[in-house]
């Protein structure tokens, strides 16, 4: 699940997501793009800014609706952020509020380059801050 995305292209079927549409073909099934993706907007800039410029208010309850349906059909649903842990999705939340609205685990991704450590320690420590149980990386 890609709850949130920017930098979308315009598609015979609509906004996509290129993140989104990996998650779908790894998947394997056939799941409606809309619950993959419920906030996909076009500028590549921060989602927040996105929604802004659409007029769009992101709402973590529809997030969660897509969620708890993906939920339903799998055995585990990976939700993939945009940005990093304290990124805003809107312009009063950021994937921390979406991690704990969902209940989700966090499964850091680290990017293997000088200072990734010291990145990598500070992101768990505000994982831990926040409540969130840190799955790994």
């Amino acid at each position: 699940m890609k709850p949130v995305a920017s930098g979308a292209v315009r598609t015979p079927d609509g906004l996509r997501s290129a993140d989104a549409l990996a998650l779908i073909e790894a998947a394997r099934t056939v799941t409606p793009y809309a619950l993959v993706n419920p906030y996909c907007f076009e500028p590549p800039v921060s989602p927040q800014i996105a929604a802004a410029e659409a007029m769009i208010d992101v709402d973590i309850g529809k997030i969660r609706e897509s969620f708890n349906a993906l939920a339903d059909r799998a055995d585990w649903v990976v939700i993939e952020g945009a940005g990093g842990w304290l990124a805003p999705i809107s312009a009063r939340q950021s994937a921390a509020d979406l991690a704990l609205a969902l209940e989700a685990p966090a499964l850091m991704v680290v990017g293997v380059r000088l200072g990734c450590l010291n990145h990598a320690q500070l992101t768990r420590l505000a994982v831990a801050v926040r409540g969130v149980r840190f799955a790994g990386w």
